[in-house]
């Protein structure tokens, strides 16, 4: 597929969301690798494609969508307001001072800067070792105690925590079977909130895979990563209190099994050291959305 083909069918499948990418969230999901000086001469000299200044940082608009702009500076502005919110400040701070949790990650809408005024926040969590069980124990409590606990079968949960993925920093890789497009554009997107001990750049270490299916993100990541985020120096414990928490993981991970089990949640995604929370099927939509994407880009350029 051509150059232009690639980067339009990108454009036109943002617009499922009103969104417009920056240059640099463009050229980190293209499959192929380029130079970005280069991507940005090629982008130039594609008819009908304009980069639009949005507070120092260039977006690429197809010129056919232009009136919308607005529309996606508003979602903008929902994003900022949604994320400043003193709640979830607080439930942040909360998460950090626990001394369980390694990394606090923003997924989903949020993270791709498409947040519509019902969306809820998605978080991934990676806890130190044998606090899986215990933190999301103690983060559920925490997020209802500020009024953010989303409820089960809920659909629209807004301005509520989601917890829905969790992971032990004894298993940072993702199985072969998770390995898709949709997953890895999933991690390259996400939104890191708090980071101690170098742990975002162990999980990206740990799943190179991603770098297959968006080789320009591992240019970007190796030379920028340490840039972007802010690592926050890593506190110990003593013994015993380690092996008291290590027990009380160990109980309520059965309680909470149990409860998974009673409460028969057939699509979540229970592993040893991993846990997967999502009762919506996104990664079929996403890849309906990109097959539709591609046909109309086709036909219309």
């Amino acid at each position: 597929m051509r150059f232009k083909e690639i980067v339009i069918s990108e454009l036109v499948y943002w617009q499922f969301y009103n969104y417009f990418p920056t240059t640099v969230e463009l050229w980190l999901v293209l499959p192929f690798k380029v130079d970005y000086s280069k991507f940005l001469s090629k982008i130039r000299q594609i008819n009908g494609i304009s980069l639009v200044n949005d507070a120092g940082e260039f977006r690429v608009v197809l010129n056919k969508y232009k009136k919308t702009f607005f529309q996606f500076l508003k979602k903008q502005r929902i994003f900022k307001l949604k994320t400043s919110q003193l709640r979830l400040k607080y439930f942040l701070i909360l998460a950090q001072r626990l001394g369980f949790v390694s990394l606090i990650g923003l997924s989903g809408s949020l993270a791709y800067g498409i947040a519509k005024e019902s969306d809820d926040f998605d978080l991934f969590i990676i806890t130190k070792e044998n606090r899986l069980w215990l933190s999301r124990f103690l983060l559920n409590v925490f997020a209802f105690m500020l009024c953010l606990k989303r409820k089960r079968k809920v659909k629209l949960a807004k301005d509520k925590v989601c917890l829905n993925l969790f992971f032990d920093l004894k298993s940072l890789g993702i199985a072969k079977s998770k390995q898709t497009e949709f997953v890895a554009r999933e991690i390259i997107n996400l939104k890191v909130l708090y980071d101690e001990n170098k742990t975002w750049f162990k999980f990206v270490q740990n799943n190179k895979w991603v770098f297959s299916y968006f080789p320009n993100f591992k240019t970007w990541f190796y030379s920028a990563w340490h840039k972007k985020y802010n690592e926050n120096k890593k506190r110990e414990q003593g013994m015993v209190f380690k092996l008291i928490f290590d027990y009380l993981n160990l109980i309520l991970g059965k309680v909470q099994l149990l409860k998974i089990k009673l409460n028969k949640l057939n699509k979540e995604r229970i592993l040893k050291y991993q846990l997967w929370f999502h009762p919506d099927d996104f990664e079929t939509k996403y890849i309906s959305l990109r097959n539709r994407a591609l046909r109309l880009s086709k036909d219309s350029y």
